[in-house]
């Protein structure tokens, strides 16, 4: 997901996460212009709401996997 400055600085600048774990040896202060650069290989950003949405129906779909009735 991708947020404005304030809440990316609130949220201590983890909408790169992804990029630091698929690039690990990419400097944090490089992240945002690493990702720039390979824009292509990477899916559109979501906002907040929609992030929390699709983590919402993820959870749900594995509680309903984990019911054994």
């Amino acid at each position: 997901m991708r947020l404005d400055p304030f809440t990316a600085f609130m949220y201590w600048h983890m909408e790169w996460h992804t990029e630091h774990h698929a690039f690990p040896n990419v400097p944090c202060y490089n992240l945002k212009k690493f990702h720039r650069l390979t824009s292509e290989h990477w899916e559109k950003p979501l906002s907040l709401v929609a992030a929390w949405r699709e983590m919402d129906d993820h959870a749900k779909r594995e509680l309903v996997l984990a019911d054994p009735e």
